[in-house]
């Protein structure tokens, strides 16, 4: 192995761990490239989306973006698992054959999922004051 692969293998495990201290925030678009269904209270159509860089992170519905307009990262807190799944049922059951379908949505969930454990992750190494 020459010094050039021992290098891309640093660098790329130094990325990596970089990436994973690093906070994502977020920022409010109206560039939705599908249609989606708002996740913070999982029963309207979203307007906006909250993104971290390129990735869509949180699709909102109108009253949702007026709060995340207000309270902030607050209005995350708010959003319970068990809660989201069962209005998202509730919602697909109302409209089975609208857009988004069953695996858009599941994706929309995994990417705010993901972003949520790592931010957790990086709130509980930080020191407390």
């Amino acid at each position: 192995m020459g010094w050039k692969e021992i290098d891309h293998e640093y660098a790329k495990d130094f990325r990596q761990r970089v990436e994973a201290m690093t906070p994502e925030p977020l920022y409010e678009s109206f560039l939705l490239p599908t249609p989606k269904v708002c996740l913070i209270c999982a029963c309207r159509p979203a307007i906006s989306a909250l993104y971290s860089g390129t990735r869509l992170i949180v699709p909102l519905c109108k009253e949702c973006a007026a709060d995340w307009n207000a309270y902030g990262y607050d209005i995350l807190k708010r959003v319970r698992p068990k809660q989201l799944v069962l209005r998202l049922a509730k919602y697909k059951a109302i409209h089975p054959l609208g857009r988004p379908g069953l695996i858009e949505i599941c994706t929309d969930v995994a990417a705010m999922a993901k972003w949520s454990k790592k931010m957790k992750a990086i709130m509980k190494s930080m020191p407390r004051q």
